[in-house]
């Protein structure tokens, strides 16, 4: 929010690309070609954010997931909740678990993001496509150049669960 400006930029990904983020993320998805916005104050990256669409129970719904040049989640954003049921996901503590999340964290229920009741199919989307704004920007912006999938090295993680990380290893 604080960049003095902010550059759209849609990129098309090829079929390695989009089977090697597949393959890190552990699921399929249709789409080639993703929206994204980059924020640069004085010629420094001050973020990326990417506009992601994932189907909830039934419906679609939009989200916004903003990303630091570290590759971390700043913050994801509600934007549309079609869903009859299961609205309290929109609210912000509970958007709130992504902060801080990297590639290599699991982005699961019950791992490392608290459920809400009724709304169990959109937060396992909602998940899914945090996980995927987030290898997406890797691959795209993050790695160097001419080194596809998996540039960045994945350390293991010493703690990765919900109470490792409030209280520590």
């Amino acid at each position: 929010p604080q960049s003095k400006t902010i550059q759209a930029e849609s990129r098309k990904i090829t079929p390695e690309q989009k089977s090697c983020i597949e393959r890190r993320i552990g699921w399929k998805f249709p789409e080639t070609s993703f929206e994204f916005f980059i924020g640069e104050t004085d010629g420094t990256i001050d973020g990326y954010t990417s506009i992601q669409n994932t189907i909830g129970k039934y419906r679609p719904m939009t989200y916004m997931v903003g990303i630091t040049p570290s590759g971390k989640v700043s913050q994801v954003e509600m934007l549309i909740y079609r869903e009859s049921r299961g609205a309290d996901i929109r609210k912000p503590r509970f958007m709130y678990q992504y902060k801080g999340k990297q590639s290599d964290d699991p982005i699961r229920i019950n791992r490392d993001i608290i459920n809400i009741t009724g709304a169990t199919m959109s937060v396992r989307s909602a998940s899914a496509g945090v996980k995927r704004a987030l290898v997406l920007t890797e691959e795209l912006y993050l790695n160097p150049q001419g080194t596809p999938c998996g540039a960045i090295e994945h350390k293991k993680k010493t703690s990765r669960g919900f109470f490792n990380r409030l209280f520590g290893n």
